[in-house]
């Protein structure tokens, strides 16, 4: 993952994938997965070594290494078209596909030396994943893309000549290590991964923070989305960062399926959704309500704590957004389900969005998501246990 300033850069090397097949999937000595995609026109295969077992996200549920199935879960990802390739705070490295999505998500225990490699581009260029010895100089609660006191250094080459870079993270047991905030030198290239750079703890020691995860449509997806902010940024005294299940265009019921990653580090699960029951699927309020209290249940039977997000304005259906999260509010209230409100500083009083805060009639643009970001930051410390 790469910065510009205070803006997330795509990794450009996945990115090569979008829109090509993986048509192959080997277990190598079963001690990692090689997946292979068709690459560019007149070049060979490129390459994709998963050195830890990846999660496989497919027909409704998660399959992970030890489930009774796993290895055909993987299988019928083949053939599959890259959609969506993303390596970032808060869901590691996500290879989406017509037919499913990879995730690779490590625990520490899982990271030996290497955690993925991706190579076999016509000009030469590959990128590794592995584990370091640099500390990031404060307490850190468990993490992700790195052994225990180690932060996980990106290597790239372009010609023989080999850049090291540090991946950086501000998330908890989340995208790759926490507690580390992303800094861009001056004059680094965009799309290349700063040095990881301490930043403030958070007041409650480790074993004392409260894990807060996200389940939702676009609204938390985006670079400045308040959730990026805010617990992903690590900013909120208390809390650490959990899982990351942000999906664009998804509606309530779509969501359903990511339930049991959303939910897998327990603590609490904040929901924003409903937004695309109304645009997409035409749903009424109260249809797209209902959906979410789904969502909550689902939450709670496995054994997390679901937290309601209002939904953000809609100019296309603004009386449906204002209905939508009247409802939710009702219907949080009466199960205690604590509300976290990011539309009232963006919204005009018929649900749609106040001037200058969206490009698009959907979604906040960067003014929009800093003000929901500075309403979050009031509330979100409410969440710590």
């Amino acid at each position: 993952m790469g910065a510009s300033g205070n803006r997330y850069v795509p990794n450009e090397l996945l990115a090569r994938l979008f829109g090509d097949r993986m048509y192959s999937v080997e277990f190598v000595l079963n001690d990692y997965v090689q997946f292979r995609f068709d690459g560019p026109p007149g070049a060979g295969p490129v390459t994709f070594n998963s050195y830890v077992w990846p999660v496989v996200h497919l027909d409704g549920r998660a399959w992970r290494e030890p489930d009774h199935g796993y290895a055909d879960a993987l299988r019928k990802l083949t053939p599959g078209t890259v959609v969506s390739t993303t390596e970032e705070t808060g869901s590691g490295i996500r290879l989406e596909l017509t037919t499913g999505t990879l995730e690779i998500h490590p625990a520490k225990e899982e990271v030996f030396v290497e955690i993925a490699e991706i190579s076999g581009f016509a000009d030469g260029r590959w990128m590794d994943w592995t584990a370091s010895k640099t500390s990031c100089d404060r307490p850190a609660p468990p993490v992700r893309f790195a052994a225990p006191d180690k932060i996980a250094p990106k290597h790239t080459s372009v010609g023989g000549l080999v850049k090291r870079f540090a991946l950086a993270s501000a998330a908890v047991a989340a995208a790759l290590l926490v507690g580390c905030a992303q800094t861009t030198p001056a004059g680094a290239p965009a799309g290349q991964s700063p040095t990881a750079q301490p930043t403030t703890p958070a007041t409650k020691p480790a074993a004392a923070l409260t894990t807060v995860s996200i389940l939702s449509d676009s609204h938390a997806y985006s670079e400045d989305s308040w959730w990026r902010q805010t617990v992903v940024a690590n900013k909120v005294p208390g809390l650490t960062v959990g899982t990351f299940e942000s999906h664009p265009g998804y509606t309530t019921a779509d969501l359903l399926s990511y339930l049991d990653a959303a939910a897998s580090k327990k603590g609490k699960v904040i929901v924003q959704a409903g937004t695309n029951d109304l645009l997409l699927r035409g749903s009424t309020a109260a249809a797209a309500a209902a959906g979410v209290e789904k969502l909550w249940q689902g939450i709670r039977d496995r054994g997390a704590v679901p937290v309601a997000s209002l939904v953000p304005p809609a100019n296309a259906r603004p009386a449906e957004a204002v209905q939508l999260n009247a409802l939710i509010r009702q219907a949080a209230e009466a199960q205690k389900i604590t509300v976290i409100d990011v539309y009232t500083p963006v919204a005009n009083k018929d649900g749609s969005w106040a001037d200058g805060l969206t490009d698009d009639g959907i979604h906040s643009n960067k003014a929009g998501s800093d003000l929901m970001a500075a309403a979050a930051m009031k509330q979100l410390p409410s969440l710590a246990d």
